[in-house]
């Protein structure tokens, strides 16, 4: 009697009752065993989607310091911006005859707003860096809470952390305003020749107004002999030869 016999009639009996058994018990490990890969790969269908749900919850800790540091920038390119046109408009206001207390009162708001723009980029830049030692820390925070909201919400105890790569980084630094003083003060330099310029050109006017007025008034008028009184008594011009303008 072989191995084989020991599962196989012989001749068309069909399968012993050793055969049978064993045939059925197979088939029911393999039906158990279908239904424990089902159940294991739907819960880990799930462990997955908290983990993609925590790794988005670190990620948003990113995205608000992100923005956070967008939000500096641009308010510090804004200041840097009023500051550079307070500069123009005081080199507009010093080509203005008169507009030279205008244009150092301008100047001087260009430099305040500069001081200012200075001291905020230093407390956004501290801010940043020390978000940015913090931020490991606070994105595995947040993928923690949601894995124990989700845990809370399915009834299954989940554990897991949430590590961010790299574990140490340099925060960027914020833009720098170097430029523009550059800028502001080669237009602040030049500022005074201009205004120096602009008061010989006042000056040169007003000789030049004052020169008009003694020539009109000696030819059409003035106390004492004028140039018409002049021509008619020297050269005896009257009437339409000697008008009075």
């Amino acid at each position: 009697m072989g191995l084989r016999d020991l599962f196989f009639r012989r001749g068309d009996e069909g399968f012993t009752t050793a055969g049978t058994a064993v045939a059925l018990l197979l088939a029911v490990v393999l039906a158990f065993g279908a239904v424990q890969a089902h159940w294991t790969q739907a819960r880990s269908g799930q462990v997955q989607y908290v983990a993609d749900a925590a790794a988005l919850a670190a990620d948003g800790a990113v995205a608000e310091l992100v923005a956070y540091a967008q939000a500096a920038d641009a308010a510090l390119l804004s200041l840097s911006l009023m500051a550079l046109t307070a500069y123009a408009a005081s080199a507009v206001a010093a080509f203005v005859p008169g507009g030279q207390e205008v244009a150092t009162r301008l100047a001087d708001l260009g430099s305040r707003v500069f001081k200012t723009r200075d001291s905020f980029a230093e407390s956004a830049q501290k801010g940043l860096d020390a978000a940015y030692k913090a931020l490991p820390a606070l994105c595995t925070l947040r993928a923690l809470q949601v894995m124990g909201a989700n845990a809370l919400a399915s009834g299954q105890e989940y554990w897991g952390v949430a590590i961010p790569l790299p574990l140490a980084a340099d925060a960027p630094l914020l833009a720098s305003a170097n430029e523009a003083k550059e800028s502001a003060e080669e237009i602040f330099s030049q500022e005074e020749q201009v205004q120096e310029e602009v008061q010989r050109q006042e000056a040169a006017s007003k000789r030049m107004e004052e020169a008009r007025r003694s020539a009109w008034e000696a030819d059409c008028g003035a106390d004492g002999p004028c140039m018409r009184e002049r021509a008619e008594a020297l050269a005896g011009l009257q009437g339409a030869d000697n008008p009075r303008f």
